[in-house]
């Protein structure tokens, strides 16, 4: 297999062989390269000299160790802070002017990755601390969960949010409280929805374009639909209703 490089003492060879009138194909096959080696490196020595390549230099960096670390700082402060805004923190603290670009590409260096925030319903501390007891209390369960069909409602807005929210998060921080946007939907028309889940299968979706009453919710969902799946579930039967 032919290199691709010459080390300093083959590469001066090379070039004593071509100054004694060899051929650049025959250096090449006595050194085992291609004569595209011996070609670049003949060219090399005559206009700079030397058989050693020079080094590239690239275009410095804009920004200082201390300054990018200026900028991982305030994304991991201000999970919502954009490219521009960090850009403005980092002039108005050092005088240093950098793209937006540069600031995504020093961000990019770290774990940190631009994502959308996980969306959640407001919670308040009692609606964790309940739901955190009914997970403590059925932690043990294993057979008992074929027995149960989870249902819930669902009300689909009319209108959607199309706001567009970023935040620099580390992987598998999804669920943290600085990484999840609450919205408020429901400000325009609504329709509602429900649907049930077991062990095996799914009720069909269940549409409502009505408010729903109680007498809406025992007819249509608990006589219609519930009763017919609940034998498949017997003799242990249990409905999980959302509240």
């Amino acid at each position: 297999m032919q290199r691709r490089h010459l080390s300093p003492d083959a590469a001066n060879r090379a070039i004593g062989m071509l100054e004694a009138g060899a051929r650049q194909v025959d250096v090449a096959q006595m050194l085992n390269v291609s004569q595209s080696v011996a070609s670049r490196l003949s060219n090399r020595y005559q206009e700079t000299g030397s058989v050693i390549e020079r080094q590239r230099q690239g275009r410095p960096r804009a920004t200082t160790i201390g300054e990018d670390r200026l900028l991982i700082r305030e994304a991991r402060r201000n999970p919502r802070s954009h490219c521009t805004l960090l850009r403005q923190e980092l002039l108005h603290a050092t005088g240093t002017s950098v793209t937006p670009r540069t600031v995504l590409n020093r961000i990019k260096e770290t774990e940190l990755r631009c994502r959308r925030p996980l969306r959640t319903v407001p919670l308040t501390h009692e609606h964790k601390r309940a739901r955190l007891a009914w997970c403590e209390e059925r932690l043990n369960w294993q057979n008992e969960w074929s027995t149960v069909m989870f249902t819930d409602e669902s009300r689909i807005g009319l209108y959607s949010d199309r706001r567009t929210v970023r935040v620099w998060r580390a992987p598998g921080r999804r669920v943290d409280d600085r990484y999840v946007q609450e919205v408020h939907p429901f400000k325009g028309g609504t329709i509602m929805v429900w649907g049930g889940i077991f062990l095996g299968g799914r009720t069909e979706l269940y549409v409502c374009e009505r408010n729903m009453t109680s007498q809406i919710y025992e007819a249509d969902i608990i006589d219609d639909i519930v009763d017919n799946y609940r034998y498949n579930l017997e003799p242990h039967f249990r409905f999980l209703d959302d509240n």
